[in-house]
């Protein structure tokens, strides 16, 4: 049995585990929850979570590498928003 899986198999294979790998912290999953309420920037999500801007910023790059949330510029703010 050969055991490389086709590119497109194993392309399927690492979003799955980005994806898991995003939904797999519970700060990602309260910041989900509060974008699925409405987009938000940076500053206002890490006030409803209780978390730093750094730390904020950081689980929403986990969340937009693997997909799930969208980034758009406003000015000097970022807004975030499920994608």
């Amino acid at each position: 049995m050969h055991d490389s899986l086709p590119d497109a198999h194993a392309q399927v294979l690492q979003t799955f585990a980005r994806v898991g790998h995003a939904l797999g912290h519970p700060a990602r999953l309260r910041l989900l929850t509060l974008l699925a309420q409405a987009p938000k920037t940076v500053s206002t999500l890490s006030e409803a979570c209780g978390e730093s801007v750094a730390n904020t910023s950081a689980h929403l790059a986990v969340l937009s590498a693997a997909g799930l949330v969208v980034r758009t510029r406003e000015g000097r703010h970022i807004r975030y928003a499920i994608a």
